[in-house]
């Protein structure tokens, strides 16, 4: 038994509702933000409008054709909305509101009656596929910049609907779909192109939810194994961190560590107050991320105490590193305004096999560097081996002062 245009068309009105459904569901538990319930509005749009359409020749025109058509054009619209918003985008509703009506009316009033419908299918298509492309777009800059995955499956499923519709506007524009009653075709092109649709529709629905989801996991991940304030890791993802390294190190790969502490920071929480101590862990923070490689790691061990772990880098280079992240520190604390104290950094360096060895008797070195450091001045970094940076005499002339 094969499936006819009408019974399509009402199989895909009925999964836009189902699907609709578990979004606004999902949206109605309280645990994710606005999306859920955006995308499932804009799913029950769609299927109000395809059932509207569906029922073609059994209610009148203009509910079938005029009603139906706006409601499916406004579901894709708040859909695109829903993702842009999602993305930290600005909704610009009135910017699409305001493209909607200039684009549905005029297609729907030149040609209004059934009789017309291959032009109006072919311009209502293209609309629709740019919609999708829009989405398909977001998706891409949402799986690059947050590392989505459920955002490629989004673009997997996009991509081929805005394909689709394009397939469906060149057919109709070439006389090959709509007419009189679309539906009393036996066009086998239309038939194919409407199950292919309703398959993806459902599809993709899925994948936004997956969206909220997945990226609802990543902030319970963060949440977990960050520090709040600074965004750098907490013990417990450095430890998870360190694990991973170790699985996929072996014991001839070496690690340098840098230990990182704020020289007088005690006295600038009593002397500026605990805001602008807050303030100074986030630029140390922010000095520290500016100078890591992809696989180095920064972790913060509480108070105004911070490690870098920089696997498979030499401990020359690793001082090197820490030498800058000092300077940039400096920098970046000269430009707070009315700071009454010369804020520096002491950093105390070692090396070390986290897979031979593990990460505690590397950090016990670099914490006996620290204090070398800060027993010989502060502002510098030292080694397990040697001093190695020391304040500049302009630096230490103003510190004295």
């Amino acid at each position: 038994m094969t499936l006819d245009l009408r019974t399509i068309y009402a199989i895909a009105s009925l999964t836009c509702f189902v699907v609709g459904g578990i979004q606004l569901l999902a949206f109605a538990t309280g645990r994710f933000e606005r999306w859920p319930g955006w995308w499932g509005a804009s799913n029950v749009l769609i299927g109000v409008g395809s059932m509207v359409v569906t029922l073609r020749g059994m209610i009148p025109d203009f509910i079938s054709i005029h009603i139906g058509n706006l409601l499916m054009v406004a579901g894709y619209m708040l859909m695109l909305i829903g993702v842009r918003v999602f993305a930290g985008k600005p909704a610009q509703w009135k910017l699409f509101a305001g493209a909607l009506l200039c684009a549905v009316p005029p297609i729907l009033l030149l040609w209004p009656g059934p009789a017309e419908s291959q032009m109006r299918i072919a311009l209502l298509s293209l609309l629709l596929g740019v919609f999708d492309a829009a989405i398909a777009r977001e998706s891409i800059l949402l799986a690059r910049r947050e590392n989505l995955l459920s955002a490629w499956i989004a673009v997997g499923l996009f991509v081929p609907t805005a394909l689709l519709f394009a397939v469906r506007s060149a057919l109709s524009m070439a006389g090959d779909l709509g007419g009189q009653d679309i539906f009393a075709s036996d066009n086998t092109s239309h038939t194919l192109l409407a199950l292919a649709a309703s398959t993806f529709i459902t599809l993709r629905g899925m994948a936004l939810l997956l969206l909220a989801v997945e990226r609802g996991s990543q902030r319970l991940i963060r949440q977990a194994h960050c520090d709040a304030l600074t965004g750098a890791l907490n013990r417990n993802g450095l430890r998870r961190a360190v694990e991973r390294l170790s699985a996929r190190t072996g014991r001839e790969d070496g690690v340098s560590v840098l230990l990182i502490d704020i020289d007088c920071f005690k006295a600038l929480n009593d002397t500026h107050g605990h805001a602008t101590g807050d303030a100074v862990l986030c630029l140390l923070a922010e000095s520290g991320r500016r100078h890591l490689r992809p696989d180095d790691s920064l972790a913060r061990l509480g108070g105004d105490e911070f490690l870098i772990v920089m696997p498979g880098l030499p401990l020359a280079e690793a001082i090197a590193a820490a030498d800058r992240v000092r300077s940039d520190f400096a920098e970046a604390v000269a430009a707070l305004p009315e700071l009454r104290l010369w804020l520096t950094l002491s950093i105390g360096a070692a090396d070390g096999n986290l897979a031979g060895e593990g990460l505690e008797p590397i950090l016990q070195r670099a914490d006996e560097a620290l204090y070398r450091s800060k027993r010989q001045g502060r502002d510098r970094v030292q080694s397990t081996l040697a001093p190695v940076k020391k304040a500049g005499k302009k630096r230490a002339a103003q510190a004295a002062a």
